[in-house]
C-alpha cells in the first residue's frame, strides 16, 4: 500500500499545471495590451465614420458580387470592357495632346504679339530720334536712325534674328534677291553707307529719301 500511495502521489504531481514562467507572463501582458485596443473593444458604439465605411464596404461587396455574377453569365463583357477602357484611355490621351498643342499655340501667339509690340516700340524710338535729329538739321544722324528703324522693322517680320554685329551688306545677303524688299533695302543701305561710313555730307533731301524708303519697306 505504501508503494501504491507513493506512485499515486508521483502521478498527481505530474498532473499539476506547471508554474507560469516569466516569458509567459510577459507575453500575456503584451497580448492583454493589444486586446485592450480600440479595434478589439466591442463594448463601445462604433463611430459615425466606422458606420459609413462599413456601409460603403458592404455596397462595394454587393456591387462586385453582381459584376462577377454578370461576368460569369456573359463572358463577352470582359473583352467589351477592355476595348472600352482602351478607347477611353486613347481619347483622354488625344484630348490632353490637343489641349497641350492649343496651349502652346496660344503661348506662341502671345509671345509673337509681345515681340511685335516690342519691335514696333523700337521702330518708333528710332523714328522719334530721326525726327529730332532732322529738326536740328543733323541729317547724317537722322539717316543713320532711319536705316536702323528699317532693319528693326524687318526683324519684326522674322526675316532674321536680331544681331547688331552684322554689317549692312550682311543684312542684304539675308534677304531673298527676288523679294520686293531687296531693292528697297539695297537703296537705303547704299545711301546710308555713303553718308555714315563714307562721311558724305547729308542734306534734307537725303533724309526725306531715307524716310520715304523706310515707309515703303514697312508697307511692302
Amino acid at each position: 500500500m505504501t508503494a501504491v500511495e507513493a506512485h499515486l502521489d508521483a502521478d498527481l504531481a505530474d498532473a499539476q499545471p506547471p508554474s507560469a514562467t516569466p516569458d509567459f507572463v510577459t507575453a500575456r501582458k503584451d497580448a492583454n495590451a493589444i486586446l485592450g485596443g480600440r479595434e478589439f473593444d466591442t463594448s463601445s458604439e462604433p463611430s459615425l465614420r466606422d458606420r459609413i465605411m462599413a456601409i460603403l464596404y458592404r455596397w462595394l461587396d454587393r456591387l462586385l458580387s453582381h459584376v462577377a455574377a454578370f461576368g460569369a453569365r456573359s463572358p463577352w463583357i470582359g473583352p467589351v470592357l477592355e476595348w472600352f477602357l482602351g478607347t477611353l484611355a486613347c481619347a483622354l490621351l488625344l484630348a490632353w495632346a490637343f489641349r497641350s498643342v492649343n496651349r502652346q499655340r496660344v503661348r506662341m501667339r502671345i509671345e509673337a504679339a509681345r515681340n511685335i509690340e516690342q519691335t514696333d516700340e523700337r521702330v518708333l524710338n528710332w523714328m522719334r530720334e530721326a525726327e529730332e535729329h532732322a529738326a536740328r538739321e543733323r541729317f547724317r544722324d537722322a539717316v543713320h536712325c532711319l536705316y536702323w528703324a528699317s532693319v528693326t522693322a524687318l526683324e519684326g517680320r522674322r526675316l532674321w534674328q536680331p544681331d547688331r554685329a552684322r554689317t549692312p551688306r550682311e543684312y542684304l545677303r539675308l534677304l531673298d534677291p527676288a523679294s520686293s524688299l531687296a531693292p528697297l533695302l539695297r537703296r537705303q543701305t547704299f545711301s546710308f553707307e555713303s553718308i555714315w561710313y563714307g562721311l558724305r555730307p547729308a542734306a534734307r533731301l537725303d533724309y526725306e529719301n531715307a524716310l520715304q524708303i523706310h515707309h515703303q519697306l514697312r508697307s511692302a
